[in-house]
């Protein structure tokens, strides 16, 4: 008897560490979102969020690299649709150079 009320909560404890770690990937994400809102322009968000729907490694990559730039302090005021296109071509162009 002793034995399952051990087992019991240890699975309590796994379930509250799953939950702890899905809580602060959610905000995470929220963080992230928040983030992009403030430089990227309406249309810029919307090409990100089509690219996240068919790609989704590929929008979190660019994600990175957004917030990456941003902390370096590369980018100054809102990023336009065409400059995230440039800056996706760039980054398609690395990942193109270190395949091959």
């Amino acid at each position: 008897m002793e034995g399952s009320a051990v087992s019991q909560d240890g699975l309590q404890a796994q379930i509250e560490q799953a939950q702890a770690q899905e809580a602060k990937k959610q905000e995470m994400e929220e963080t992230t979102s928040a983030i992009l809102k403030q430089i990227l322009s309406p249309e810029a968000r919307e090409r990100l969020s089509n690219i996240k729907a068919a790609k989704p490694e590929k929008a979190s990559q660019i994600q990175m690299l957004l917030i990456a730039n941003l902390q370096a302090g590369r980018i100054q005021g809102t990023i336009s649709e065409a400059q995230l296109i440039e800056l996706i071509d760039q980054l398609n162009e690395k990942q193109a150079a270190s395949t091959t």
